[in-house]
């Protein structure tokens, strides 16, 4: 058991859960934001008060897809088995304990993750991997 699963909650509405299947590889999109005061008000006071100005975006990945909520094979075989499908933007990321670089990924992500708010993150789909090229 050298695997994790670890849940990322993303934007529903970033991504179409259909498209993606457990064991398709993504990367996660987050936006990059800068403090920059702002003049407080009208008043001609002059403290400043922070605000959030969007710099640019940042891809965290590739990881592995494990579940997509509760479905964990293609839309089409959950259909086939009548299986419903719920909270599909919770994203399950396969981690192996044993890869650095996706150590590293997960931890950029949580750092992101956790200080600010998921509904900013975005889901790239990536291709398969080629092997042997």
């Amino acid at each position: 058991p050298d695997e994790m699963l670890i849940w990322i909650p993303v934007n529903s509405s970033s991504f179409v859960p259909e498209l993606v299947n457990p064991g398709d590889r993504i990367k996660f999109i987050v936006p990059i934001y800068e403090d920059r005061p702002v003049p407080a008000g009208g008043d001609g006071s002059p403290t400043a008060v922070p605000a959030r100005h969007f710099v640019e975006t940042k891809s965290i990945g590739p990881f592995r897809v494990g579940s997509l909520g509760s479905r964990l094979a293609s839309r089409d075989v959950a259909r086939a088995h009548r299986l419903s499908s719920s909270q599909e933007r919770l994203i399950g990321i396969v981690i192996s304990e044993k890869n650095e670089e996706e150590q590293v990924y997960l931890a950029d992500l949580q750092k992101f993750a956790l200080s600010r708010d998921y509904r900013d993150i975005g889901v790239a789909l990536l291709g398969p991997e080629k092997s042997g090229l």
